[in-house]
Formats: C-alpha cells, structure tokens, sequence
C-alpha cells in the first residue's frame, strides 16, 4: 500500500476522524444506559484515556501470536481456535481494565463500571459491524457499476455439452 498518495491519507484521517467520532457516541450512549451522566469534555478526556488503553493492551494481544513484535508464539492458521480463544481473553481483559478504569473517572459503583464498559464493547461490536457491512455494500454497488466484479469470460456460464443434459420424464 502506497501511503505516499493523498487519496490513501485522506482515507486514513477521515477513518480515524470518523472511529474517534463514533467512539465519542458509543461511550455516551453506553453512559445513558447505566444513568451515568458526565460532561462532554470528561467523556472526550475519557473516550480518549480508555482509547489509548486499550490500544496498548489490545495491539500486543492481538499482535502477539502474529509475530508482531518477535517469533509468533504459535501458528495462527494451524491454530484457528486457540487464535479465537486468545482474542477473546484480550477482550475480556480490555472488558476489566475499562471497567476499573471507568470507577474513579466517573464516581460509579463498580457493577456500573463493569456494565457501562460491557455496553460500550457490545455497541462498539455492533456498530462496527454496521459500518463494514455499509461499506461492503457500497463496494459491491460500485463494482456492478463498473462492471469490475468479473471479467468477461466469466460473466455467462457456457450451455452444457448434449450428452450432460438430463431428459426430463414425462
């Protein structure tokens, strides 16, 4: 990826704009749930604190059996699984440290803690999903207006050879 082009930049600071942006409505609709009300600069100072936590947490996690930062610590495609078990360890450490992290930032409770970052985790899923599954539609419809989906050999299936057809009995 060539990120020396403008287009790629442009794409990476209206995506990063963008996630912040969402994360920023994620927190406060998670805080609505649990009738947690802080101030906007408090959850923009928040939104930005639990942001940077959980990249330092979640990268390594992530990265770690990838070989990201030396030898993978196992095969990720031999091991599909224990890929899948790892990750949903990080997210349930993440799912603490943001829970511990939301007690004495906002004075709640520690059950309200762990429920606002549970909400939080759950909408960010689901939002997430939302914007890939717009965005791969808008793809799917720019490639049926282009017609770069497939080429032109495989656009009509060729009429099976004589002897292949069945004869319907009648």
């Amino acid at each position: 990826m060539n990120f020396s082009s403008p287009l790629i930049l442009t794409g990476l600071a209206v995506g990063v704009v963008v996630g912040l942006i969402m994360r920023y409505f994620i927190f406060r609709a998670s805080c609505a749930l649990v009738d947690v009300e802080p101030t906007p600069f408090k959850s923009i100072l928040v939104v930005l604190f639990a942001l940077a936590i959980t990249l330092a947490v979640g990268v390594p996690i992530v990265g770690l059996p990838l070989g990201l930062f030396s030898q993978p610590l196992f095969n990720v495609q031999e091991s599909v699984s224990l890929y899948i078990l790892w990750c949903l360890f990080g997210l349930l450490l993440i799912w603490a440290i943001l829970g511990l992290l939301y007690i004495p930032a906002l004075p709640v409770p520690i059950t309200k803690g762990l429920l606002l970052s549970a909400y939080e985790i759950v909408l960010g899923v689901l939002a997430n999903a939302l914007l890939v599954s717009v965005i791969l539609v808008l793809y799917a419809v720019y490639q049926i207006g282009t017609n770069t989906g497939a080429g032109a050999a495989h656009t009509a299936l060729p009429a099976a050879p004589p002897a292949a057809r069945a004869t319907h009995p009648s």
